[in-house]
């Protein structure tokens, strides 16, 4: 089978519901294309190995079509789906996993969506760094259970990206996925809201295609309530729950954004490490729920001299019954006031587990 699209293509269109149904049988580089007004790219990798499918940005690909504007708008939505190997798709940059200035696509995304494959696969977009302001994203996978799926999205250049991330984990209550976020060069995203439809999740952060830990070092909220009834993992400093290509999600939560907020729904066995967090208790509020078995990380500076959680001192630390607390770092133990970890029953020393900041 061909390709659906070949080096040098054009495609130009008006409206506001235009789509690209993009079928590779292996890996390809597409340069020279031109591609705009076509808000949603779908791409399937059908080959039985692994892929690697580029489409090199610039002033051509992925903007607003000849009318513009809200009703002829660039690309918005990027999908992954139904591949039967690892795939990677880049879109902008050089096309294999690198950017800088003006190599990004002409449009912000509003939306990447993993959907039934089969590996480990990656959708990497670099966008114009010009273009973002205050943006937001929503990120959806589904049934990534047969390895993890990647999803790094950002600007070509600079530390400026989306600011709000909405991550949707589907699949039902009988699925764990396995999702790596990344932001490329960008630093400034403060929020993660976090949605399920029962489906388990471990989130790590991607390594791939310039994302680091330190992407998620100013996040200030990660909020499940309400809209979240499976176990989430978030991992973090030590490492524990990392899988390849990826980082603990949390690692670079030094404290450098102010105060931070974690508050999770009610499912039995949430796990949240924040080894990495610098900052003081009081600018830390912890809610994993009141599910039973939950676990939680810190490092052990902060559990030996914490004087309460939160702003106020009071209510700002929640876990569910029989929580284990692991006691992060080279000097462990010490004299810890149980009455500010309520829940906690039981503390385990983790000196061989130094927070990787």
């Amino acid at each position: 089978m061909l390709p659906t699209l070949s080096p040098g293509d054009t495609l130009i269109d008006s409206g506001g519901n235009n789509v690209l149904n993009a079928f590779f049988n292996g890996g390809v580089l597409i340069g020279g294309l031109t591609i705009e007004g076509v808000q949603a790219w779908n791409f399937s990798n059908l080959s039985a190995g692994a892929a690697v499918i580029g489409l090199p940005g610039g002033p051509n690909l992925g903007g607003p079509g000849p009318i513009g504007g809200t009703t002829n708008m660039g690309v918005q939505k990027i999908t992954l789906q139904n591949s039967t190997a690892a795939t990677t798709v880049e879109v902008g940059g050089n096309g294999a996993g690198t950017a800088g200035a003006g190599t990004g696509i002409q449009s912000i995304l509003s939306a990447v969506n993993m959907i039934d494959n089969l590996a480990t696969d990656t959708v990497s977009v670099f966008e114009s760094a010009a273009l973002f302001s205050g943006s937001t994203i929503t990120v959806t996978v589904l049934n990534a259970t047969s390895g993890t799926a990647v999803v790094d999205v950002g600007p070509d250049v600079g530390t400026t990206g989306y600011t709000i991330w909405n991550l949707h984990s589907t699949g039902g209550n009988t699925i764990v996925n396995s999702i790596a976020l990344g932001a490329t060069t960008a630093t400034n995203a403060t929020t993660l809201n976090l949605f399920d439809d029962g489906a388990s999740t471990v989130l790590n952060a991607s390594t791939a295609d310039l994302s680091l830990a330190h992407d998620w070092g100013h996040l200030t909220l990660i909020s499940g309530t309400g809209n979240t009834t499976g176990t989430w993992t978030i991992t973090g400093g030590t490492g524990v729950g990392t899988v390849a290509g990826t980082t603990g999600f949390l690692a670079g939560l030094s404290g450098v954004g102010g105060a931070f907020s974690v508050q999770l729904d009610n499912a039995a066995g949430n796990d949240v490490d924040l080894s990495a967090w610098g900052g003081t208790a009081t600018n830390l509020t912890i809610n994993l729920g009141t599910g039973a078995g939950d676990v939680l990380y810190l490092n052990s500076g902060l559990v030996d001299t914490t004087v309460g959680f939160g702003a106020t001192g009071t209510g700002s630390f929640q876990v569910g019954t029989s929580a284990t607390l692991n006691d992060v770092g080279t000097n462990v133990g010490g004299n810890i006031n149980m009455s500010f970890f309520p829940g906690v029953t039981d503390i385990t020393w983790r000196p061989q587990l130094v927070a990787r900041v």
